[in-house]
């Protein structure tokens, strides 16, 4: 089988990848946006080295899209009208939208729980959501990956100093008070493995990484049906699920595409780059 990786050179994680599909003797190769050519006009053919991408692999894994998502869902879409095994599949069917508010929209009609989310692009709209949110609350970077830009209000003095001269877009919500996390890892209609993540410190109104200390856990059936389900609905093939226990209720705080699992495998040794390369054999064979 021939696998091509879109995304970073770099990561661990295709590093992980990259060995696992050599050990199962398949041809690999990590591609970036940069690397192809798009042609449009009367003929509309994307090349990479000079020849035409989908004829030279079977089956593409989507890692990364952040820099260019517009080329990367118009590649998706081409290879898939080729008949490509494209990994996430909604990536070419047009059903994906990056930014963390198609998370909370798309749950917003389930019965899995999660927290009020608002969204805003305009500072001046702060007064009015705080009314509704109440303190202390969280502010998340609408495109922020890996915890990044995640703050937390105590104030809302705080909150209107932070905004008062901010151009991005926010989601802001309220402060269920947890320091722990759950990471559930679903590949397919598979929960792979779990582990609890312990914040070192809490969160706060500066951008200062509070660090995670990561635990094995072994799943309960609560948990493992409730990840399936967010995982299914997400529309992912390869899902990381963040929940957090608050009342005695599981709250899905990210839907993550394409997620991290260096640390996951290291704490419950599981082979978790092998699991998405059976995963993409699997889905190669059924085409």
């Amino acid at each position: 089988m021939r696998i091509c990786i879109l995304g970073s050179k770099k990561s661990q994680e295709t590093e992980l990848l990259l060995a696992e599909a050599k050990k199962h003797r398949h041809q690999v190769r990590v591609v970036l946006i940069d690397d192809l050519i798009f042609i449009g006009g009367r003929e509309r053919v994307i090349t990479y080295q000079g020849d035409e991408v989908s004829s030279q692999f079977d089956v593409f894994l989507v890692r990364g899209l952040n820099r260019h998502p517009d080329e990367t869902l118009l590649l998706c879409n081409y290879l898939f009208e080729k008949g490509k095994v494209v990994v996430d599949q909604r990536l070419a069917d047009k059903r994906y939208y990056r930014t963390k508010l198609a998370t909370a929209f798309k749950f917003a009609d389930s019965k899995i729980n999660y927290p009020a989310t608002y969204f805003i692009s305009n500072p001046k709209k702060i007064d009015e959501v705080v009314k509704k949110v109440g303190f202390p609350l969280i502010v998340k970077e609408a495109w922020g990956m890996h915890s990044h830009g995640v703050l937390r209000f105590k104030r809302q003095k705080g909150a209107e100093n932070f905004f008062k001269d901010k151009k991005g877009e926010y989601l802001i919500q309220k402060d269920l008070k947890e320091n722990e996390y759950y990471r559930v890892f679903v590949i397919g209609d598979e929960v792979v493995g779990a582990m609890k993540r312990t914040k070192k410190r809490p969160l706060s109104s500066r951008a200062v990484e509070s660090g995670v200390k990561s635990a094995r856990i072994k799943i309960d059936e609560g948990l493992e049906s409730l990840a399936l389900r967010a995982a299914k609905l997400s529309g992912n093939d390869i899902s990381g699920l963040d929940f957090i226990k608050h009342e005695g209720n599981y709250y899905l705080l990210e839907a993550n595409r394409s997620p991290q699992f260096r640390v996951l495998s290291k704490i419950t040794g599981i082979n978790i780059a092998a699991k998405i390369i059976n995963y993409l054999e699997d889905k190669f064979k059924k085409k």
